[in-house]
């Protein structure tokens, strides 16, 4: 019998540890589960638990989830990054449609930043290691910076003029589901620096 419970138990840790998303029908991860991997869900079928009843979810690092209001990925729609053990009022028990989505490795660009042309890390993605880009644009084939994903331990700064002239428009330590109007539109240079305890800087708010 304790060699079962045993065996039961790093069974379930197993699946659980590498499970990319959880969803509950409960807030603070209660009530009813379901674990998903990188897909699209189209209704509520697909996903496993009752239309309009997803009220907690847990998000592996390194995936991106959209919730959205109607089957088929139509109506209201939200994208989390991390865990959120009780979703938003707008969203609580009104998902009706998931797509999952592995957004980076961390592996593969560690000490590199990852800027992408859309919101949500969507659109085309530029990298950029540790250095000092004065004119962002020209790096970025003429685009804009939309989202940003940043490794621990780096920073990344913003500034409104081509070779760091004019406003710091935004300074980050963490992944940005999406950035600032003004970053996205104004921004023309950028520094990439690890943070080091002579430099800390403290996260921007999302």
């Amino acid at each position: 019998m304790k060699k079962f419970t045993f065996a039961l138990f790093l069974s379930l840790w197993s699946y659980f540890s590498y499970a990319q998303v959880t969803i509950y029908s409960e807030c603070n991860y209660r009530g009813k589960y379901r674990t998903l991997s990188t897909k699209t869900y189209a209704n509520h079928y697909q996903f496993g638990l009752q239309d309009n009843s997803i009220s907690s979810i847990k998000i592996a690092q390194g995936y991106s989830v959209d919730l959205y209001q109607n089957s088929n990925m139509t109506g209201r729609k939200i994208t989390l990054t991390s865990s959120d053990n009780c979703l938003p009022s707008i969203i609580n028990n009104s998902v009706s449609s998931i797509v999952v989505k592995k957004i980076y490795d961390d592996n593969a660009n560690s000490g590199n930043i990852s800027i992408y042309r859309n919101c949500g890390y969507r659109g085309s993605v530029t990298n950029f290691p540790t250095a000092n880009y004065p004119d962002l644009r020209a790096k970025l084939n003429g685009g804009t910076p939309e989202s940003l994903q940043i490794p621990n331990g780096m920073v990344a700064e913003f500034y409104s003029g081509t070779y760091y002239s004019g406003r710091l428009l935004g300074r980050y330590t963490s992944n940005q589901n999406c950035l600032t109007s003004e970053v996205r539109d104004f921004a023309k240079s950028l520094k990439v620096y690890k943070n080091t305890s002579e430099n800390e800087v403290k996260p921007q708010p999302k």
